[in-house]
């Protein structure tokens, strides 16, 4: 028979309260207490003994004990176990391994290795899991160990399945999101709170070059860093000092969410880079080719300033308007005809602001009051002319050409009439008015 005073209960309590064990631990200290066991089974007893002298708390404790929401057990240091409290009992009976004999006492058995809180079926050390008898069904737990003076052993086992559950469906979360993300174009690295690389797709081992069996190791975000420089894949540092800073700054960025960066590489690439936070600390960053987009920008942007180029060597005031009046492209000649810079306004010109200055630089004429009807239709449109008068010193005519273009866009072209205007115009049809 083993005793169970209350020194030795209020010191068990308090070890367990320091060591963090709590509850827990106060549990499978009361493993000497209620051996009730079949009188035939050594080492155990029917009678309820070190009580302390009936001792209310006492008994609290050793009834908190038996009636625990996880396993706990006394092995002998043979690996007996002589004695375990309700739950444990119940998990015998439930997975198929015994049934309550007449007296209603549950079997003992051993459902755990010996050194279960070092073995892991599946998981981290100490996971272990209970098959049932069939295999119908699996008990997922935590196991610990304590060893108690005398050379035996307490053990306890949490129950663990809602961990399991949500570890396989985290699992099957990352399973489907690297399967989603394996065929974007897009490189994406996701790195946890410690900035280790945690999440990777198939294009940012491509976009990068770094190997995937070096990006399965999970590196740190620095050590990625490091080997796009060394493999001139990031933008050339100045020098070594200024590029740490600017990676630290540029993990600030990323977890402030605003990071975004063009990375012009040494091989004649463009890459565009993006930072943006995600929840529990992670940070993801995501590296786009984008060298065809800034050749074809570049081109274009090489053609738009060809065309302007042209526009402005040309004598003829210029000036196109679109089919909702907006004043989309002008030359430097139009500039100095009427003394509108669009490039200089802040502002869209349209077609009415036009014309009214139009109107204020010339003569009285019916010519304007036709072109914003001209303008705004969209069929049945023909080339026509218009002479207008120029007013005070500069007195002269103004000879105006109005185009219709493609998707309802206008051309208005102003020459005024010198010398060698009208030679250019000796051989033009006469004027036509538009209908």
């Amino acid at each position: 028979m083993v005793h169970l005073d209350l020194q030795t209960t209020l010191y068990i309590a308090a070890t367990c309260i320091l060591t963090g064990a709590g509850v827990l631990a106060l549990l499978l200290r009361a493993d000497r207490h209620r051996m009730r066991r079949d009188p035939a089974t050594p080492g155990t007893d029917t009678a309820d003994q070190g009580l302390g002298g009936g001792d209310a708390w006492n008994a609290r404790l050793l009834q908190t004990v038996e009636d625990a929401p996880m396993l706990v057990w006394h092995e002998t240091p043979e690996g007996r176990i002589t004695w375990a409290n309700a739950a444990y009992r119940a998990l015998v009976v439930q997975a198929g391994y015994g049934e309550p004999d007449t007296a209603g006492e549950m079997p003992l058995v051993h459902l755990f290795p010996p050194d279960a809180e070092n073995q892991a079926d599946d998981g981290p050390p100490g996971r272990v899991a209970v098959h049932h008898r069939t295999g119908e069904r699996t008990w997922w737990f935590e196991c610990q160990a304590q060893q108690a003076g005398d050379g035996t052993m307490l053990r306890y086992a949490v129950y663990a399945n809602p961990v399991v559950r949500a570890e396989d469906a985290l699992r099957n979360f990352v399973q489907t999101l690297t399967q989603t993300f394996a065929h974007l174009t897009i490189g994406l690295a996701i790195f946890d709170r410690d900035r280790q690389l945690a999440l990777f797709n198939p294009a940012l081992s491509e976009l990068t070059r770094l190997p995937p069996d070096w990006l399965s190791t999970r590196p740190t975000l620095y050590a990625v860093l490091d080997r796009l420089r060394d493999m001139r894949m990031m933008p050339e540092p100045k020098d070594y000092g200024s590029w740490r800073q600017r990676m630290a700054d540029l993990e600030k960025a990323a977890t402030d969410g605003t990071y975004e960066e063009t990375w012009l590489l040494p091989t004649g690439q463009t890459y565009r880079v993006i930072g943006r936070p995600h929840p529990e600390g992670a940070v993801a960053f995501l590296f786009e080719d984008i060298t065809a987009e800034v050749s074809l920008k570049r081109r274009f942007r090489f053609e738009l300033e060809l065309s302007q180029s042209v526009l402005d060597s040309l004598e003829q005031a210029v000036a196109v308007f679109s089919s909702s009046g907006r004043l989309v492209v002008s030359n430097a000649a139009y500039a100095g005809l009427w003394g509108v810079d669009p490039s200089t306004t802040l502002g869209e010109i349209g077609i009415l602001e036009s014309i009214r200055a139009w109107e204020a630089a010339t003569e009285p004429c019916e010519a304007w009051a036709r072109v914003h009807n001209f303008a705004s239709r969209s069929n049945g449109r023909q080339v026509w002319t218009a002479q207008v008068c120029m007013p005070g010193d500069a007195a002269g005519k103004l000879h105006c050409r109005f185009v219709p273009l493609a998707r309802g866009a206008t051309l208005c072209t102003f020459m005024p009439d010198t010398a060698a205007g009208r030679a250019d115009r000796a051989d033009a049809p006469a004027l036509v008015e538009p209908d």
